[in-house]
This record gives C-alpha cells, sequence and structure tokens, in this order.
C-alpha cells in the first residue's frame, strides 16, 4: 500500500502519534511509542527490536498486526487516556478479549468484569453482558480464566430459557454437562415444591372444581419449568385458581406462592453455583475416596 492510498484510522490519524500500527485490513493507527510500551511488554518487546520501515528514507516505524481495524480501535482506546472506551457489543467482545490476552493488557479485562457485574447500570437501568448474553460470557470467561465471571454466567444460564443454551460456541463437554446438571437440579427443587403443594391439598367434596382445575395448571407448570426453570415461570406460567370451597379455607396458590416462596426461590438464585471441578482435582477427589 503507498503512502497516497493509504486508510488511516479516523480516531487514530496521520500524525496522531509516532508510531505505525497497520492493521489486517490495512488500516493503520498512528500511536505514542511511548504509550505502546507503558500499556503491553509485548509492545514493549516489539518496539525494542524495531519495526520494518515504508521504505528506506522513511524513520517513521510501523509494524503489521493480525487484528482487523476494528478490534486494533477498542484495544488502543485502553492504551490513550484522551480517548473514550467503547460499549460492549457481542460481536466484538471475544476478539478484544483475545487481542488482550495476546498482547498482555490485563486492563481489559478488568474492564471487562466490572462490566459483567449484575447490578444495573445507570438511569436507564440497562442490564450488562452477562445477562443479555450468558453464553458468550460463560465462553469467554473460561476461555480467559475468569471464574468469578463464569460464576455469575452459570447462575444466570440455570434459570434461563432453553433456547439459552442453544450456542455454537465451542465448549468444553464438562462445563456443559455440569450446566445440564445445574438446570435439572433446580428444576428438581422447583417442581417437587410445586407438586407437594398440589399433593398435600385438602379435600372435599365442595372442591372437586378446584381440584382437578389446579391439576391442569400443576401439569403446565411443570412443563414450563422444565424449560426455565426459575421464579419468573413460577409466577407467569399459568393463572392460579381460587379455591371455591366454602368450608375449607384455602388460600389463592399464587398468594402461597408471594408469602411463602418468593423469598426462599430469590435467595435460591442469588447463590453463586460453583464451576465444574478441573481435571487434577476431579483425579485427586477420586483418589481420596478409595
Amino acid at each position: 500500500m503507498t503512502e497516497d492510498h493509504a486508510t488511516y484510522s479516523k480516531d487514530f490519524p496521520e500524525g496522531y502519534g509516532d508510531f505505525k500500527l497497520i492493521a489486517s485490513d490495512g488500516v493503520i493507527f498512528c500511536f505514542p511509542k511511548a504509550f505502546l510500551s507503558w500499556m503491553s511488554p509485548v509492545f514493549a518487546d516489539m518496539l525494542s527490536v524495531g519495526g520494518d520501515t515504508s521504505d528506506a528514507g522513511d524513520i517513521q516505524k510501523q509494524v503489521s498486526v493480525t487484528e482487523d481495524s476494528t478490534t486494533l480501535d477498542l484495544l488502543l482506546r485502553f492504551f490513550d487516556p484522551k480517548k473514550k472506551v467503547r460499549p460492549l457489543e457481542e460481536q466484538t467482545l471475544p476478539a478484544l478479549l483475545e487481542a488482550a490476552r495476546k498482547y498482555q493488557v490485563p486492563e481489559v479485562m478488568d474492564w471487562w468484569e466490572e462490566q459483567v457485574k449484575l447490578e444495573k447500570q445507570g438511569p436507564s437501568n440497562e442490564v450488562t453482558t452477562v445477562i443479555k448474553y450468558p453464553m458468550l460470557s460463560l465462553a469467554l470467561a473460561v476461555r480467559h480464566g475468569l471464574d468469578n465471571t463464569a460464576r455469575l454466567a452459570l447462575r444466570e444460564l440455570i434459570k434461563a430459557p432453553s433456547s439459552e443454551i442453544q450456542t455454537k460456541l465451542h465448549f468444553d463437554s464438562t462445563l456443559l454437562t455440569h450446566l445440564i446438571q445445574l438446570r435439572q437440579e433446580r428444576y428438581k427443587i422447583l417442581s417437587s415444591k410445586m407438586l407437594d403443594y398440589y399433593m398435600s391439598r385438602d379435600r372435599c367434596v365442595d372442591c372437586i372444581w378446584h381440584y382437578a382445575e389446579l391439576s391442569h395448571h400443576m401439569a403446565r407448570l411443570i412443563a414450563a419449568l422444565a424449560d426455565e426453570p426459575s421464579l419468573r415461570i413460577c409466577q407467569t406460567a399459568v393463572s392460579w385458581p381460587v379455591s371455591p370451597c366454602r368450608w375449607v379455607h384455602w388460600a389463592s396458590s399464587q398468594e402461597m406462592l408471594e408469602k411463602w416462596w418468593i423469598s426462599e426461590i430469590t435467595t435460591l438464585e442469588d447463590e453463586l453455583p460453583s464451576l465444574p471441578a478441573k481435571p487434577c482435582e476431579h483425579y485427586l477427589q477420586i483418589c481420596f475416596r478409595l
């Protein structure tokens, strides 16, 4: 690419710094060498041995990188105090984290861990990435060794609709098996609670209608919980009937849910699940049992 036809980054234009980074799609980023060396030991080593020159008379150093211009723009914003970090996006996050790992920039990982906290952010109540993209967050967290973030993602996936865990992302089979087991355990807890309540109801001649109606609703609820084992389903999957019984004063099932179960299930859903044991840990556990 000749200098006359070079494409420069809009936010890191020609003259912005004394070093040129050429993205894989040909876009040139100008950036101060001092910042590159300060923020990344990989760039520091790279610059210490020098770079190529576009021609013999050009003293401006440059190097080509494998990242595209979108990823390089996102990464350099963490190097430059004048630039604002861009919001998280599902499409660009994997490449950004991979670049941060490659160039040893822990600030990116620290930033992402802050972003995935489950608290609501700002007056707009925007949810965090781990809630928007739990499977992606889980995959990236495990890939980059961020255990706390992985546990946050697992917490969301346990109570998510089954469609949320359908993904083309590469996952270790142990991790997927662990997630499925956690969802099955949650389903058993919630469905058992509902069935115990249903089976323990008093019966009388006047309540045959209510008992049959409740049976229908319970069947629908149990089926819904199999797809999404969550408090949300317990509250919204069915319209709970109220008993017409004149003698046995049943509270409505919805009232009982609100009085006794919401607090218990909410506490359950707030707990951080464990990660699957690593191979070495699992092996040691087996050995100790022998």
